[in-house]
């Protein structure tokens, strides 16, 4: 069963990755807003030199336009006034409610190529006109930076399915509201490290971490040379993993019943061992919370970094954080309902998010709710929490590590403490076979 559901997974979903390729065209149909990026082109392109069904008037023409040929046809060609002058009365009163009414719906016939007319047709292949303006002594250039999968559109897309960047503003001005648990998060995030004391950490080991980060230009570089620094040498976080597509996972957006899926992937992100989680609960929520087919990678990860190079933009950076912030805060929503019928919004945050580029270091929480009304649905928000200019001074750089690595260890212990809740529940399940029931989650003992 197991296997089956991944191989379903992976027909309905990976099929549908755009991570290297064009997105399919249900992602630009589904779009509130299209912004105007390569991709947005190139499907701009392939819809108007789409083929139609039927050919152009010049295409079926296998015989030379010749004067006498044009002429033939014109003779056979009626008016308006000619064709109506053959309808009755009645017939004529109909027409005339038709035409009131709003006419034939001419919507099939929407991106068919204007009509041609011979005498102005060359035999010049043709060319794709989007980008060439009719005024040959003007030239247009558009500018645009590739940002793979995660352009604005793909922001457009995430906001249009309730996925909500920091400091993001409803049409009518209002904001959304802050975790619960926002005063927490901030106390843990303060507390001091004896691993980041003067003793322990100088002048020269601050030195150090600014060559570092001066020298670093690739992502593998920051990884390997800075953030280990920043992380510290705690052995204590074994089970960190980076560079892992989150294939397994379902997608957040889903268009006409088909998921448009972006794998997430993180630098680094911070997960349990699979065997710390009862199989049963693995089994039933594998597409939440296990990120990749391959079983001996962390689970239910609720802690990412995205580190950056020189070339990177904070743009991509910061799609990507929104992006994998969501997708581990609704890993931590499966394992705390599990056993409910409807998912347990309990508006704290449970996920921590943080983004490194260009000796910055921002971090920020995601946290998740159902809002409420007729059109109610389940809302991902992201709430910056703090931010470092790493290599200016080491007092910021104290703060910033500290921040780090405090945030790092709550967010262990909030996993932990989702995962014990569900396999308690689980051991309360009096039926081990999962059955295809609309239920959210298995049925528990009273």
């Amino acid at each position: 069963m197991f296997a089956t559901h991944i191989h379903r997974h992976t027909e309905q979903c990976l099929q549908l990755s755009h991570t290297d390729s064009q997105p399919p065209s249900e992602y630009w149909n589904s779009l509130s807003k299209i912004w105007l990026t390569k991709r947005a082109l190139k499907e701009l392109n392939r819809r108007n030199n789409k083929p139609n069904e039927c050919p152009p008037p010049h295409r079926r023409t296998h015989q030379p336009l010749t004067r006498s040929l044009l002429a033939k046809r014109a003779k056979g060609q009626w008016s308006a006034s000619k064709i109506l002058k053959g309808f009755s009365k009645d017939d004529l009163e109909q027409i005339k409610r038709f035409s009131r009414l709003g006419g034939p719906d001419t919507s099939d016939l929407r991106g068919y190529p204007e009509p041609v007319n011979p005498l102005e047709y060359s035999t010049m292949p043709p060319t794709n006109h989007l980008l060439v303006s009719k005024n040959k002594d003007v030239t247009s250039t558009v500018n645009t930076k590739s940002t793979g999968p995660y352009s604005r559109n793909f922001e457009q897309l995430l906001i249009d399915y309730g996925v909500f960047p920091a400091f993001y503003a409803y049409p009518d001005g209002r904001k959304p509201a802050k975790p619960n648990n926002l005063d927490e998060i901030k106390y843990k995030m303060k507390q001091r490290r004896s691993s980041l004391s003067l003793s322990r950490f100088g002048d020269k080991e601050f030195e150090r971490f600014q060559e570092a980060a001066a020298h670093a230009k690739k992502e593998e570089q920051i990884t390997k040379s800075v953030i280990s620094i920043i992380e510290g040498n705690s052995q204590e976080n074994k089970h960190v993993c980076g560079k892992v597509k989150f294939g397994n996972l379902d997608s957040l957006i889903n268009v006409g019943g088909d998921c448009v899926f972006t794998p997430g992937n993180p630098d680094l992100y911070d997960g349990a061992p699979s065997e710390q989680l009862d199989r049963r609960v693995r089994d039933r929520l594998n597409n939440k919370i296990i990120p990749s087919t391959q079983d001996d990678l962390p689970i239910a990860p609720n802690f990412f970094l995205h580190a950056k190079g020189r070339d990177g933009t904070e743009a991509v950076a910061a799609k990507q954080c929104v992006y994998d912030g969501a997708l581990g805060e609704r890993g931590q929503l499966s394992l705390r309902s599990y056993g409910q019928k409807k998912p347990h919004f309990d508006n704290n945050a449970h996920t921590i998010t943080s983004v490194y580029l260009h000796q910055k270091l921002s971090m920020y929480t995601v946290y998740t709710v159902r809002t409420n009304g007729p059109n109610s649905r389940q809302e991902y928000y992201t709430h910056l929490i703090g931010s470092w200019a790493m290599d200016g001074d080491i007092q910021t750089f104290r703060s910033g590590a500290a921040a780090f690595r405090n945030l790092r260890d709550w967010a262990k212990e909030l996993r932990d403490e989702a995962i014990t809740l569900a396999n308690s529940v689980a051991d309360q399940v009096k039926d081990e076979k999962y059955s295809d029931s609309k239920q959210w989650l298995p049925t528990v003992k009273a």
